[in-house]
């Protein structure tokens, strides 16, 4: 939902009751056909960072969730390239349909502590320069790992092996997770989407409001359930992503 401030900014807030959940739908992936290639790459990107946004929980063990995440994103990847291949490609689109549902169902998070602190980065930069939501995503998403990946350095490692086909070095892990950040630049390059803010016109002049509006939407001040990213972290990573 998006709204005016009372600067006259627009602001991205979230919206979440049990009354507007729905009760039964078919989800038909011939309606996909159409979408244009850069919707379905950053539609695919988005789906990536649910998956990680829970992914990267503080709770210790959580194998079933990391079972489940590695094999969407895994999934999503590899049926993307298809897609834009082939956009009626109907089991390529039908993984990717089935792969987008499972992060938003609570059942796969449950009792974890999610993070969503990538979302809440992204949102307000969306927002002021009205840009495509996933694609937005794909350029905070590597800007994030880079800052926040040395404080979980074996969870980082094991993403970036098990999601991003980069090698495990045992004696130095931020080599296995700096491959695989590269490794999901990469990637995405490969389906048409930037990954840097300036190959979309982006500077640095507003990024003191927009991190502001990050902290101003986050619940106590704070970035990310996980992240708890301050105003001075933001800024580094929106300068990370230039």
């Amino acid at each position: 939902m998006v709204v005016n401030d009372e600067g006259g900014f627009e602001v991205k807030h979230s919206f979440f009751a049990e009354e507007i959940k729905f009760d039964f739908c078919i989800i038909n992936p011939e309606l996909t056909y159409t979408l244009p290639a850069k919707q379905t790459a950053s539609g695919a990107m988005d789906i990536i960072s649910h998956y990680m946004e829970s992914y990267f929980t503080s709770t210790k063990d959580a194998e079933m969730l990391m079972g489940i995440a590695e094999t969407g994103i895994n999934v999503i990847k590899k049926n993307v390239r298809i897609v834009l291949q082939n956009p009626q490609d109907y089991t390529a689109r039908s993984n990717m349909l089935q792969a987008a549902y499972y992060p938003m169902d609570g059942a796969m998070y449950a009792g974890t502590v999610s993070d969503w602190a990538v979302h809440g980065i992204e949102n307000p930069m969306t927002v002021t320069y009205r840009s495509t939501h996933g694609l937005m995503l794909g350029i905070m998403t590597p800007a994030w790992m880079k800052y926040c990946y040395k404080r979980n350095l074996p969870l980082f490692a094991r993403f970036c092996v098990n999601c991003l086909g980069a090698k495990m070095d045992y004696m130095h892990p931020e080599i296995t997770i700096e491959e695989g950040i590269g490794n999901l630049e990469a990637f995405l390059r490969t389906i048409g989407l930037p990954t840097r803010l300036s190959e979309i016109g982006i500077d640095d002049s507003q990024f003191e409001r927009i991190a502001q509006m990050a902290v101003d939407g986050a619940f106590g001040g704070k970035v990310g359930g996980v992240s708890q990213l301050t105003k001075e972290e933001v800024i580094k990573i929106y300068r990370l992503a230039l």
